[in-house]
């Protein structure tokens, strides 16, 4: 059932503007790009601090914190738990914005209603969540850290999913405080607000701004509908769904092209642990931006997306080594792939799975999902469940 839901918001979310590639990205920003989206990932750790796992890998890849030693800064408040980093490389400072992690995060994200933001220009309308976090960040100190923590170098700025979106508006804020940047990196961004703050958003950081999106993620296509600051009444619902600007996207960068048959195969298959959301995964952006830039090429394979981000868990296959295959159902982690055609070519403990992966499997527990008996170890499939 939650499979077809989630078929269902994606045709209802599909159709946000056509990304436009942005000329002649460079080799540098390929590689920032795909560091940064490293370093998204680490950003969902709330204990990350000099010394702890996730600092250690942040360090091996050439970061490390600034001179006051702080680099998770936290908006731990009633209403707000979102969280950056901030690193230094070289003479420039990354500041890496987290996605929606908890509740709080939820309920900026529906917060929907826009604010005028005159200072920005005449008219231009903001999602309300967003900005709020993001003024919440600078009132809390968090422009005047990276000012200190600069030493002749710019800015970075980067964020995932709801992170993306307080990105774009904290660099707007950084830029006109006269602090200079030298990129803006999304990944799966949502929308921030109209016609205008894309234009003006689009203007200022013509050839800095790299907002990646992979076309089978929903989450840039939203939000969706008018700039509505509140709802009044009946008629007021009525002049701004027909009279007012809609949101809009910004300027985008696609990771690839739509797969239809691919997208649908997936959806609708039950049992591939697989859904429109899984594209949405910071660790898909990794993996898409080390594949589709061919960063192997690049950069030394001690830095692949496999040897920095792989936690034990697996989303695709893509996570695990050749002789490995991503186990999606319910387990999700890399097991040894054993190839067959029938259950004779597999061990007394595993079953042969002829139709999908044609690989021996572990006979599954209660409660994993199955299409017949042979699957579960209690020899019990009931409602595509073991039993």
């Amino acid at each position: 059932m939650n499979i077809i839901f989630s078929f269902i918001i994606w045709l209802v979310l599909l159709g946000y503007a056509e990304a436009q590639n942005p000329p002649n990205i460079s080799v540098d920003t390929q590689k920032n790009s795909y560091l940064s989206s490293v370093l998204a990932k680490l950003s969902y750790d709330n204990q990350f601090t000099v010394g702890n796992p996730s600092y250690n890998l942040a360090k091996y890849m050439g970061f490390q914190a600034c001179r006051s030693g702080k680099t998770l800064i936290k908006l731990d408040s009633l209403l707000y738990d979102s969280a950056a980093l901030i690193l230094r490389k070289d003479k420039d400072v990354f500041i890496v914005f987290r996605g929606t992690n908890s509740i709080k995060d939820a309920i900026s994200d529906v917060d929907y209603f826009v604010i005028e933001r005159p200072d920005l220009g005449d008219k231009v309308m903001v999602h309300k969540g967003f900005n709020d976090i993001s003024t919440r960040f600078i009132s809390g100190g968090l422009l005047d850290h990276a000012k200190h923590c600069l030493s002749g170098g710019a800015l970075y700025i980067v964020g995932h999913s709801l992170g993306g979106a307080v990105a774009n508006l904290f660099a707007l804020e950084a830029l006109y405080k006269g602090i200079p940047i030298k990129a803006v990196i999304t990944f799966g961004a949502p929308r921030v607000g109209g016609p205008k703050f894309c234009k003006l958003f689009d203007r200022k950081f013509r050839d800095k701004s790299f907002q990646w999106i992979h076309p089978h993620d929903p989450i840039p296509g939203i939000p969706k509908g008018p700039l509505q600051v509140k709802l009044r009444s009946i008629e007021s619902v009525y002049k701004s769904v027909f009279h007012e600007p809609y949101f809009q996207s910004l300027n985008q960068v696609k990771l690839g092209k739509t797969q239809v048959f691919t997208f649908v195969k997936e959806t609708l298959n039950p049992f591939d642990g697989k859904s429109p959301i899984t594209y949405h995964r910071i660790k898909n952006y990794a993996y898409d931006l080390w594949d589709m830039n061919y960063l192997s090429q690049k950069f030394p394979a001690k830095f692949s997306p496999i040897n920095l981000l792989y936690d034990g868990k697996c989303d695709d296959q893509r996570e695990c080594q050749a002789h490995e295959r991503c186990s999606t159902r319910g387990e999700n982690k890399c097991v040894p792939q054993k190839r067959c055609k029938s259950n004779r070519d597999c061990d007394s403990h595993q079953f042969c799975d002829v139709w999908i992966t044609e690989s021996c499997e572990n006979l599954r527990t209660k409660g994993t999902r199955c299409v017949s008996d042979k699957q579960c170890k209690s020899k019990d499939c009931s409602l595509f469940s073991c039993r």
